[in-house]
């Protein structure tokens, strides 16, 4: 495997968690963003996409404050259109830790970080915790089924995460959690207490209120 940078470009976007081994394909339209992903392919095709913290957003605010863990992918695909817009295709490779934001001279930014290996708890097996959670959500087809299988905890967690219902905030702090076992158990109880609401809605929504989802 090439060896991680410790350097590299951020791009925040509103509720885009970039997991290990995932795959997000992103149109890259805005000028310093089309800077940014000339830079890295000229380099080591990395970037890492951040997450804008709770209240904060890119709608609103040109640098807005992000959480302190990204998630950094490489670049395996790009279409590069003549009015030098492009379409990317992200691979994620591990999460990593923003230490500080880096002075720079581009129009983009970038951070200086390390990385973030999933962490897990001696002497104990989260594989069965894990796949109840999983058939909990939604079944994958036989196909993708037979990729999950197999699969180290923190991925299959990872793959859930994605999936899993919940507003961008609670996806974001579960995001941020590299010790399995705790990642699992926010899962579990995040999935549990929205189990909770729709099967006891508060009084002025019903059972299919979209607000429930």
């Amino acid at each position: 495997m090439q060896e991680l940078p410790t350097a590299f470009p951020i791009f925040p976007l509103d509720g885009v968690i970039l997991v290990p081994r995932s795959i997000l394909p992103l149109h890259i339209f805005e000028q310093r963003y089309r800077e940014m992903i000339k830079d890295c392919m000229a380099a080591d095709k990395c970037l890492a996409m951040a997450i804008p913290r709770y209240g904060h957003s890119v709608n609103r605010e040109h640098e807005p404050p992000v959480y302190s863990v990204c998630g950094l992918g490489r670049i395996i695909k790009q279409t590069l259109y003549p009015d030098g817009r492009s379409d990317i295709v992200l691979e994620g490779l591990v999460r990593m830790q923003i230490d500080k934001e880096l002075d720079s001279r581009t129009s983009y930014r970038i951070v200086e970080a390390s990385s973030l290996p999933d962490v897990y708890p001696t002497g104990q097996d989260l594989s069965a915790r894990a796949v109840a959670v999983l058939e909990g959500i939604a079944l994958p087809g036989e196909e993708d089924r037979a990729a999950l299988d197999g699969l180290p905890v923190g991925q299959l967690l990872d793959f859930i995460l994605v999936r899993m219902p919940g507003p961008a905030e609670l996806k974001a702090n579960i995001f941020q959690e590299c010790d399995v076992l705790v990642r699992l158990t926010m899962i579990e109880d995040a999935l549990h207490a929205l189990r909770r609401r729709i099967k006891n809605p508060p009084p002025h929504l019903s059972p299919g209120d979209p607000r429930l989802n």
